[in-house]
C-alpha cells in the first residue's frame, strides 16, 4: 500500500538546474524512487548503504556512481518489493520526466536501450570510460576518444533488427579497446607505472552489475590485456558502496592458480549472484561465507561478525547426520549426506514452509576441510508435480466416470425409446378404432416421453455442477403449497402401491419464504420419488419442521423417510455417488440414472445446506437436509401477481413465420399455431426465410420463430441478415429463437445477432403461447399501482443478476460486456426517444421504444420492458397518444434510478 500511496502523491518537480554542484539534489533524485518501496528491514539496509554513499567531486565519477545507485534501487523494487507494482520501463520513463537533467547523464544513456543495443550501448560507454580513466592516468593517449572514431559508424536503431550491422558493431568496439589497451601498456611501461586497466574493468562492471548486457562486456577485452596477479578477490575501487551485510567484503575467497589470470571479483559475482542459496562452513558449523540467497532465507546479517552456525539452521535430522559425516576424517565410510541429493522443507522467513534440494559437499581444501551447501528452492516443482498428480487422478476419474455413464446412458435412453417407438409403430399401423386403447397407447408414449427428457435434463444438470455452473436463483415462494402439491401429485403413484403417504408441516412455518423453488421442488421430487420406488409396504413421510436463526432468517428441516427395503450399512457411504444404483435382492440394478442422489446433494450444497441419510436394512431409510432461507414480507405471492385475463381468441390472426429443417417438427408448431388461428409460413433453411420475410411487405409477420442449426444458412446468420436489412430498421420484427442447442455460447450468438427470446427444445406450449400473448398484450394498467411498486417486487425492477447468472451458466465476463453495452447504448437510444416525444415524432419514438423494450427486456427488468412495450403500441396511435405519454412519463420517473442501478451491478461484478 505504501508503494501505491507513494506513487500516486509523489511530487512531479522537474529539477532544472543548469548544473549540480551539490550532492543533495542527488539524494533526493534517489529518494523518490526508494520511497515507492514498501518498508522493511532490507529496504532500510539500502537506504542506509545508499545515504552512506560518498559521491566523487568529479561530476563524471559522482554521474558513474549516481547509475549504480539507481541501478540497486530499481533491482531491489522489483526483485525485492512484493507491493511494487510498476516495472523496468516505467521506473526509466519517470527518470526521464521527472529528472531530465540527471537522465541525460552519459551513465544513465544505456538504461534507455534494450536487447542487442542494450549490449552495445554498454560497450561504447565501456570504451569511453577506459579512455578517459587512460587519460587522466597516463597523462595523455595517441588513442582518438571513442565518439571520434565509433559514433559515425555503428547505428543503434539497426543493431536490434540487424544482425549484420550488430556483429560489425561489436568486432570495431573490440578491436577498439585493444588498440587502447595497447596504447594504456605501452605508456605505463615507458613510465614505470602501474598498469590499472583490469582494475578499470571491475569499477566499470560494477558500476552496471544490475544491468542484463553487463556480463556480455568480458567479449570486448583484448586477449593478452594485463590483468592482476593477486588470487584473492579485491575489493579495491575508487568508488565502493559500504554493504555491511556482504561477507565477501571482509573475506577472501582463494582461487586455484590456473585461473589466476581471472579477475578476482568475477568469483565473488559468482558466488554472491548464484541462483540457489549458498553457504561455506567449517568442521565445527561455523559459517565462513554466505550468499545473498542464504542469507535472505536465514534473515543472517554479516555472517562473519556473528558466530552463526549452521547446525542451528537446518533440521535436526540433517544435522545428526551431517556432524557423523564431518567427524570422520577417516574418509573410509559411506557419507550419510556428503555428496548427495536430498529434499527438506524448511520454513522460510514469513513462516511459510518451503521445499529445498540439498546438495553438501567438502571442499577438499588445504588445512582444516571446509564444506559448501547448495539449497535450491523446488517448491514450485513440487506444487507442479502435486496438481500434475492430482489432475492425472482427475482425468483417471473422469475416464472411469465416461465409461460408466455411456454404459448406463445407453440402457437408460434405449429403454424409454423403445417404447415410444413400439407404441407409435403400433398406432401408426392400427386402425385406432378401439378409442380407449388408442388413448392408453398415447400416454404410454407421452410418459416414455417424459421419462426420456427428465434423464436429459439430469445429464445436463450434473454438466453443470461439474463445471460448477449451476446456479441458484433467490424469489418470494409459497414453501407450504410447494411441499403440498408435490405430495398431492406422488399420492396417486403410491396408492397404486398400496403405500400411504403422509405430510406433517410445521404450522409455524412461515408460508412465503425467499429461496429457490424450481431446486426445492427438484430435490424433493428426487427423494419422495426413491422412497416411492424402493418402498413396497407400508408408508411414507414427508416432515418438515424449522428453527429460527434471526428475525429474518430461518433453517427448515426436511426429512424423507420410508419403510423400504434399506440401504445396507457398507453402501450407505456410496449412494450418493455419480452413476451409482442400488440393487434389490433378486433383481437387477433399479432404473435411472444414478444421478439423482448425486444432483439432490449438490443442489443443497450450493444453498448452503447440507443433506444426511440413515437407514436400517429391511426396515426402511430416512434422508434429511436443512436449507437456510430468508423470511418474506410478503403474505401471499399474489401481491406481486397481476393476473392477466387471456384468451386465445386474442392470438387469432397473427402471422408466424417458421424457419426449422426438421419436417415433424414443422408439422408439430403449423398444428399448434393452426389450432390457435394463427396463420404460419414454413421455411426449410435460414436463407429461404430471409427471402420469404425480405418478400412480404412490412409488418406482415407479427413474429419470426427461428431454428438455430440448419443446413444452408444457420438462424444466427438469417437474424444478422433480417436484422441488417432496411425493412427490419423501419419495424423490428420479434425473433424468437426455438433450438434444442441449450449451451450457453449458443445463447450468446444468438442474442449477439437479435433475438427477442430464447426457446428451447422440445418446445413448451405454454411457454410459447407467453410469448404470443406479450405479442398482443392489450391490457390497460393502473398507472397509480405502477408508480408505487412494492418493495418486495424488486426482481422485476432492477437487473436480475442471478436470472443472467443461470442464463448465460455463470459467465461472469460475458455478462459484464452485456451490462457495459447497455450503459453505453441506452442514454443515447433514450435521449433520442424523450428528443422524439418532445417534436411529436410518435412514429420513431415507437420503434425507439421497441429497441429500448428488447435491451430491457434482456437483463430481466419486466417492469420497464412493459412500460416501453405500452408506449411502443400507444403512442404512434392517434387515439392512443395521450396514453403512450402518461407511460412515458412513468417511464422517465425510473430511468435514471435504473441505469444507476446497472451500474452499481457492473461495479460489483468487476470487483469479485
Amino acid at each position: 500500500m505504501n508503494s501505491i500511496l507513494n506513487r500516486l502523491f509523489q511530487k512531479s518537480t522537474v529539477i532544472e538546474a543548469t548544473s549540480i554542484d551539490s550532492t543533495d539534489p542527488y539524494q533526493e533524485f534517489l529518494k523518490h524512487f526508494y520511497f515507492q518501496g514498501i518498508d522493511s528491514q532490507k529496504l532500510d539496509v539500502l537506504k542506509k548503504k545508499i545515504n552512506n554513499v560518498d559521491f566523487n567531486p568529479d561530476s563524471e565519477k559522482s554521474h558513474y556512481q549516481l547509475v549504480q545507485c539507481y541501478l540497486e534501487i530499481e533491482h531491489y523494487l522489483l526483485f525485492h518489493d512484493v507491493g511494487f507494482l510498476g516495472n523496468a520501463a516505467s521506473l526509466r520513463s519517470e527518470l526521464q520526466e521527472f529528472f531530465p537533467l540527471i537522465a541525460s547523464f552519459q551513465p544513465f544513456s544505456v538504461l534507455y536501450e534494450d536487447g542487442s543495443a542494450e549490449e552495445i550501448a554498454l560497450a561504447l560507454l565501456f570504451s569511453d570510460y577506459l579512455h578517459k580513466a587512460a587519460t587522466a592516468h597516463c597523462g595523455s593517449v595517441s588513442v582518438l576518444e571513442p565518439a571520434f572514431i565509433l559514433d559515425k559508424k555503428i547505428n543503434l536503431d539497426l543493431v536490434n533488427d540487424n544482425i549484420v550491422h550488430y556483429l560489425s558493431c561489436k568486432r570495431k568496439i573490440r578491436e577498439y579497446i585493444e588498440t587502447l589497451s595497447i596504447e594504456i601498456q605501452r605508456i605505463c611501461e615507458e613510465k614505470t607505472i602501474v598498469n590499472p586497466f583490469d582494475e578499470w574493468f571491475s569499477q566499470f562492471t560494477g558500476f552496471y552489475q544490475n544491468v542484463m548486457a553487463s556480463d556480455k562486456i568480458i567479449y570486448y577485452l583484448p586477449e593478452k590485456a594485463p590483468l592482476a596477479s593477486s588470487a584473492t578477490i579485491p575489493i579495491t575501487s575508487d568508488v565502493t558502496l559500504d554493504n555491511s551485510t556482504s561477507t565477501l567484503q571482509s573475506n577472501e575467497i582463494q582461487t586455484p592458480s590456473v585461473t589466476s589470470k581471472v579477475d578476482a571479483s568475477l568469483y565473488e559475482a559468482m558466488f554472491e549472484n548464484m541462483l540457489d542459496g549458498a553457504i561455506v562452513f567449517e568442521r565445527s558449523g561455523k559459517m565462513i561465507l554466505a550468499n545473498e540467497r542464504a542469507r535472505d532465507f536465514f534473515t543472517l546479517s554479516d555472517v562473519g561478525a556473528n558466530e552463526e552456525n549452521i547446525f542451528n539452521l537446518l533440521p535436526a535430522e540433517i544435522c545428526q547426520r551431517l556432524k557423523e559425516d564431518v567427524e570422520d576424517q577417516t574418509h573410509k565410510k559411506e557419507k550419510n549426506i556428503l555428496g548427495k541429493r536430498e529434499e527438506i522443507h524448511l520454513y522460510g522467513p514469513n513462516g511459510s514452509l518451503e521445499y529445498y534440494e540439498i546438495i553438501i559437499s567438502n571442499n577438499y581444501n588445504k588445512g582444516d576441510d571446509t564444506y559448501s551447501i547448495y539449497l535450491k528452492n523446488i517448491t514450485e516443482k513440487r506444487d507442479s508435480l502435486d496438481v500434475l498428480s492430482k489432475q492425472m487422478e482427475h482425468v483417471q476419474k473422469a475416464a472411469k466416470a465416461k465409461s460408466t455413464f455411456l454404459s448406463n446412458m445407453s440402457h437408460e435412453i434405449r429403454t424409454p425409446l423403445n417404447v415410444i417407438l413400439g407404441l407409435a409403430d403400433i398406432v401408426k399401423k392400427n386402425d385406432n378404432a378401439d378409442t380407449e386403447q388408442f388413448k392408453k397407447n398415447i400416454e404410454g408414449i407421452d410418459f416414455s416421453a417424459k421419462s426420456l427428457l427428465s434423464i436429459v435434463n439430469d445429464i445436463l444438470d450434473f454438466s453443470k455442477i461439474e463445471a460448477g455452473k449451476l446456479s441458484i436463483q433467490s424469489y418470494n415462494y409459497n414453501i407450504r403449497k410447494v411441499i403440498t402439491s408435490l405430495s398431492e401429485g406422488f399420492k396417486t403413484k403410491a396408492n397404486e402401491k398400496g403405500i400411504l403417504l403422509y405430510t406433517e408441516i410445521d404450522q409455524n412455518i412461515p408460508d412465503i419464504v425467499v429461496g429457490d423453488q424450481y431446486r426445492l421442488n427438484q430435490i424433493l421430487t428426487n427423494l419422495i420419488g426413491n422412497a416411492i420406488k424402493f418402498t413396497h409396504e407400508g408408508k411414507i413421510g414427508i416432515i418438515v419442521t424449522h428453527k429460527e436463526l434471526s428475525e429474518d432468517q430461518l433453517e427448515v428441516h426436511f426429512e424423507v423417510k420410508d419403510s423400504g427395503i434399506g440401504i445396507p450399512k457398507d453402501k450407505l457411504n456410496h449412494i450418493f455417488d455419480s452413476f451409482y444404483q442400488i440393487e434389490e435382492a433378486g433383481h437387477s440394478k433399479s432404473n435411472g440414472t444414478g444421478l439423482g442422489l448425486a444432483i439432490t446433494r449438490e443442489l443443497i450444497n450450493l444453498q448452503n445446506g447440507t443433506l444426511t441419510a440413515s437407514s436400517i436394512e429391511g426396515k426402511g431409510s430416512s434422508f434429511s437436509f436443512k436449507l437456510p432461507l430468508t423470511k418474506s414480507n410478503l403474505q401471499s405471492t399474489e401481491e406481486t401477481i397481476k393476473t392477466h385475463k387471456r384468451s386465445e381468441k386474442q392470438l387469432e390472426g397473427l402471422r408466424v413465420l417458421v424457419a426449422e429443417d426438421n419436417t415433424m417438427n414443422q408439422f408439430y408448431i403449423k398444428q399448434l399455431m393452426n389450432r390457435l388461428g394463427i396463420e404460419v409460413d414454413i421455411a426449410d433453411n435460414g436463407q429461404e426465410a430471409v427471402a420469404i420475410y425480405t418478400q412480404k411487405q412490412n409488418g406482415y409477420y407479427n413474429l419470426i420463430l427461428m431454428d438455430m442449426h440448419m443446413p444452408v444458412l444457420g438462424g444466427v446468420d438469417a437474424i444478422k441478415k433480417i436484422r441488417a436489412s432496411h425493412k427490419d430498421a423501419i419495424k423490428k420484427v420479434p425473433i424468437v429463437m426455438c433450438t434444442a442447442d441449450v449451451f450457453p455460447e449458443s445463447r450468446k450468438n444468438a442474442i449477439k445477432a437479435g433475438i427477442d427470446f430464447y426457446l428451447t427444445k422440445p418446445v413448451d406450449e405454454d411457454a410459447l403461447k407467453e410469448v404470443l400473448y406479450w405479442l398482443v398484450s392489450d391490457e390497460e394498467t393502473n398507472l397509480d399501482e405502477v408508480n408505487t411498486l412494492k418493495k418486495e417486487d424488486t426482481h422485476s425492477t432492477t437487473v436480475n443478476i442471478a436470472k443472467l447468472k443461470e442464463t448465460f451458466d455463470n459467465d461472469e465476463e460475458f455478462i459484464v460486456s452485456l451490462l457495459e453495452v447497455f450503459i453505453a447504448d441506452t442514454p443515447d437510444d433514450f435521449n433520442s426517444l424523450s428528443t422524439c416525444v418532445e417534436r411529436k415524432f410518435y412514429p420513431r419514438a415507437s420503434e425507439l421504444a421497441h429497441k429500448l423494450k428488447s435491451s430491457f427486456m434482456n437483463l430481466g427488468m419486466t417492469h420497464q420492458g412493459y412500460l416501453l412495450q405500452q408506449i411502443e403500441k400507444n403512442i404512434s396511435t392517434g387515439e392512443g397518444v395521450q396514453t403512450g405519454l402518461k407511460y412515458f412519463e412513468q417511464f422517465k420517473k425510473i430511468y435514471t434510478k435504473t441505469l444507476l442501478d446497472v451500474n452499481i451491478k457492473l461495479i460489483e461484478l468487476k470487483r469479485l
